[in-house]
């Protein structure tokens, strides 16, 4: 990887990389090397998979540039213990204040990803966790304006999720949307957040419903 680094000409030719954040060594490299000081060191790069995500300030910074100015296709697989606190932790803990930040930082990243700044074509995210789509949701939903808050890029979804609520709204986001696939964590059991029916989303985007 120091080679690559060292190396402007081997460095540009690099279009697409995965990393597994499971590996410390490469959960590192990822905040050293690949946003270094908000300086992409990879200018031609296209796609970018990152597997077992842990929320970073340095990497929600720059995936705001990439998504873009940059990238074409995002893989993003967050690591489950990103959100989890045992109950029995006090309010006041870091545990707690920690996924409290992270929190807020899934909100801020999935505004920039649905919204007119994102010029992705192609977007696969793992967000099976219901507690998070909850949050999510009323990110979605709250202060939304259809001439801003919303990827006309995307034409590729592929989306993991907890909460059947979450599909209208991601729906809404995408008009251009040419391709999706769902998958549920469990069976399609419309959850307490689910206050739609056939019509109205039809109604909400005709162009993607007719496709």
């Amino acid at each position: 990887f120091p080679l690559l680094l060292n190396s402007s000409c081997l460095s540009s030719c690099i279009q697409r990389i995965h990393f597994d954040e499971r590996n410390s060594i490469v959960r590192d490299c990822v905040y050293q090397w690949l946003f270094n000081d908000k300086e992409i060191l990879f200018p031609n790069l296209k796609s970018l998979i990152l597997t077992q995500c842990r929320l970073k300030e340095p990497l929600i910074e720059s995936l705001a540039y990439l998504i873009e100015c940059q990238l074409d296709e995002l893989i993003l697989n967050f690591a489950i213990d990103n959100f989890m606190v045992p109950d029995c932790v006090r309010e006041d803990s870091p545990l707690v204040i920690d996924e409290k930040k992270q929190t807020s930082m899934m909100k801020q990243l999935f505004g920039l990803l649905f919204s007119g700044q994102c010029q992705l074509k192609s977007l696969q995210l793992d967000i099976n966790n219901h507690f998070l789509n909850q949050d999510i949701h009323h990110c979605l939903t709250s202060h939304y304006d259809p001439s801003m808050d919303r990827c006309f890029t995307l034409r590729h979804l592929d989306v993991r999720m907890a909460c059947t609520c979450l599909l209208e709204n991601l729906i809404e986001r995408v008009p251009n949307l040419e391709r999706l696939s769902v998958h549920f964590h469990s069976s399609l059991d419309f959850d307490s957040l689910w206050e739609t029916n056939p019509d109205r989303l039809e109604q909400s985007n005709e162009n993607w419903f007719n496709k």
